[in-house]
């Protein structure tokens, strides 16, 4: 999930990048209109307030999309945020949440259901937040165990 929260980042900023830089492009546009109608007298008023409409009308709708590509990448990291905080608590969240909300649950973490076979429970697959839990190895360790706390190991 992590990665594809940073390729979403990474994309957002270019977005941002280019949205920033259309933006001030525009406002460039609309100082040199400024300039040719008051400065220059090069155009007339009727055109010089149909390409300011028309600018003020391409900077308001460039600025809504900064804002809202903004907002995207505030949305991935709340959601980033809350699945880590079901995965970090999904013990006590199990414990306080109603039955509706412990079908859910169950649902996210066991996609196939439960199954209940010869006092066993079991499922088919499970969710892909289980790979994010470390699991125990078989590997020797480089610790040693204190002399007399432990029964000595065969040589």
């Amino acid at each position: 999930m992590l990665d594809v929260w940073k390729e979403k980042q990474s994309q957002n900023y270019l977005l941002n990048a280019s949205l920033e830089q259309n933006i001030k492009n525009l406002k460039d546009l609309k100082e040199q209109l400024e300039d040719a109608f008051i400065f220059k007298k090069t155009i007339g008023q009727e055109t010089y307030q149909r390409q300011l409409d028309k600018l003020d009308e391409q900077i308001m709708l460039a600025e809504m999309k900064e804002r809202e590509a903004k907002l995207e990448g505030y949305d991935v990291e709340s959601v980033l945020n809350f699945a880590e905080h079901v995965i970090l608590n999904a013990a006590r969240l199990w414990l306080e949440a109603s039955d509706e909300q412990k079908q859910r649950l169950q649902k996210l973490f066991f996609p196939k259901g439960v199954d209940f076979k010869d006092g066993n429970y079991g499922t088919a697959e499970v969710s892909p937040f289980f790979d994010l839990i470390p699991k125990n190895c078989d590997e020797k360790t480089s610790l040693a165990t204190l002399p007399g706390i432990e029964p000595g190991l065969p040589p």
